[in-house]
């Protein structure tokens, strides 16, 4: 008896393996990283609408992976273990899709690794080929601003005053900024020549690019695309676009603020404007951003309430962050958990559909947006601009109060 219900089990196993393999959404990765003859490997995927982390022991520098994905989608693959952060050089993304891919590297050279058996990662590929001039000018420029950040906020580690300090740090996120831009410029044309790519997708979905009429691009996708994943993030962009234009009516909330008193951001119209500012304790460019709050809130507290918006899990974090910055305006934790908002069912960063931060929205005294900020919104001024263009605002709306 015992013998027969091994088979049948291993029956079972093979049927399933088979039924997977038939239904096309079945895929393994393999291959070698040179330099790393032990310990793990990691996956990083998204498969039906679920974010999945697979880890593979290494022996000898090969290692495998099984799963099932139903269309190709952006992978993260890294030589490294969970929660190392100062190891990203060992950190790929590519394009992973069903059937056999195999993906070859060299530890700490891997920005030269190779995949093979996936038709939607050429086109990431080629993309890349198109960027490498920008990512190779971007690299240093990005490693020396991480530097400089981390001087400033552990001054004990330099004998460079904290100005010199911040006057390099701005310097270099301005080039990284300009480096971004051209990057975009790239990446928009892709776009247009590649519909019916889902590298093309993959970019549209996350933001990347601000198309004036995005429906009318995402029209132009073939069925498979705008019925994938990537198609209803897209759609999401869509709806993000129509519903929170310049203009339109603010999204009302009611909050919890750090000292435990109730936002009701109602309350504000025909008072003072609203720059609600999202950000997070765990962003290097959201903290940078500080200074420059700090100086609207001395300059415009009068006549512009600021309302700091985090949506994070550690409570802890966030209260050190708040203190070490001397974030004295008003600040909410967006967690659940935590501190209740309303209206439930939603949050503030979802409902004014926030996905990149930092981020700014400025509402007017008629509670309508007056202007947005970073973020990925179609249109919106850059974040390192925010302080100039208040200036111009209230010089020209609000004279008599400066």
């Amino acid at each position: 008896m015992k013998l027969v219900l091994l088979s049948f089990f291993f029956l079972l196993l093979r049927t399933i393996a088979v039924a997977q393999q038939d239904s096309g959404q079945g895929f393994t990765l393999g291959g070698r990283i040179m330099g790393k003859d032990s310990g793990y490997v990691y996956l990083y995927y998204k498969s039906k609408d679920r974010f999945r982390v697979d880890s593979c022991l290494v022996k000898d520098g090969y290692f495998s992976f099984k799963g099932e994905i139903p269309e190709p989608y952006k992978a993260h693959f890294a030589a490294r273990s969970p929660g190392v952060t100062s190891d990203y050089i060992n950190d790929v993304d590519f394009f992973i899709e069903p059937g056999q891919i195999s993906l070859y590297g060299k530890i700490d050279h891997m920005e030269d690794f190779e995949v093979s058996g996936s038709v939607s990662d050429l086109d990431r590929v080629k993309l890349m080929r198109l960027k490498s001039h920008l990512e190779a000018a971007k690299r240093p420029v990005v490693k020396a601003f991480n530097e400089c950040y981390r001087s400033r906020r552990n001054s004990s580690m330099t004998g460079y005053p904290d100005s010199m300090l911040k006057k390099r740090t701005d310097s270099l996120f301005r080039l990284a900024d300009s480096l971004q831009k051209k990057e975009i410029v790239v990446d928009s044309l892709f776009v247009l020549e590649n519909p019916a790519s889902f590298v093309a997708a993959d970019i549209l979905a996350r933001g990347g690019i601000q198309f004036p009429a995005l429906d009318k691009l995402y029209s132009r996708l073939p069925v498979r695309v705008r019925s994938s994943g990537y198609g209803r993030q897209i759609a999401y962009e869509i709806e993000k676009q129509k519903n929170i234009p310049v203009g339109s009516p603010a999204k009302d909330f009611i909050a919890v603020n750090e000292r435990g008193d109730t936002i009701h951001l109602l309350n504000y119209k025909g008072k003072k404007y609203v720059l609600l500012d999202f950000w997070a304790s765990w962003c290097g460019p959201c903290r940078e951003m500080t200074r420059s709050i700090k100086k609207l809130h001395d300059r415009f507290g009068s006549v512009m309430e600021i309302i700091s918006i985090s949506n994070e899990k550690n409570e802890s974090d966030w209260h050190r962050a708040i203190e070490t910055d001397h974030a004295i305006w008003q600040q909410v934790l967006e967690n659940k958990d935590i501190r209740a908002i309303l209206p439930g069912g939603t949050t503030i960063t979802g409902s004014y559909y926030v996905n990149t931060i930092p981020c700014f929205i400025l509402i007017d005294k008629e509670f309508r947006i007056a202007e947005k900020f970073g973020g990925s919104y179609y249109g919106a001024k850059s974040v390192s601009s925010l302080e100039s263009e208040l200036n111009k605002i209230f010089q020209k709306n609000e004279p008599e109060t400066l």
